[in-house]
């Protein structure tokens, strides 16, 4: 499965409701890459205990630990990417005024609904449809100006 990220070019050309959208995707893909992950590890290592010179010696189980060494790297590798995309992401919400980050926050990081950000702000329902609309106006500015 091939890891799902995204060029700056294409960062560079999403609206805000797109770029927030990438958290929770983010969210998704990362256990799925760390069970794969996990998967790998246990597989190369469960294929035996060698020695040093059992190692240079050219064997198909060597090649399949091989195999699934070079994977679990790239896995790694691509989750790096994927927490490092999300830490973007958050440090461009974290832009907002305290309200509206929370809002976004709330919605896009925590998958949350309208109704749950507004019971926990204590705020009615409609402010926070108002306020999440002027908080994508704000990150769309934000964006804009990278």
């Amino acid at each position: 499965m091939k890891c799902s990220l995204v060029t700056v070019k294409e960062i560079d050309s999403m609206d805000a409701e797109k770029y927030l959208e990438r958290l929770k995707k983010i969210d998704f893909i990362i256990p799925n890459k760390i069970a794969e992950y996990k998967r790998l590890v246990s597989m190369a290592e469960g294929m035996g205990d060698f020695s040093v010179q059992d190692k240079v010696q050219s064997s198909p189980n060597l090649h399949k630990i091989a195999g699934a060494i070079g994977k679990y790297i790239d896995i790694e590798r691509e989750i790096e990417a994927l927490e490092l995309e999300r830490a973007g992401i958050v440090a461009t919400l974290e832009q907002l005024p305290p309200t509206e980050y929370r809002i976004l926050y709330e919605l896009y990081a925590k998958d949350r609904t309208l109704k749950e950000c507004a019971y926990d702000l204590k705020m009615p329902y409609e402010t926070v449809k108002k306020k999440k609309r002027s908080a994508l106006r704000l990150l769309q500015g934000i964006l804009d100006g990278r």
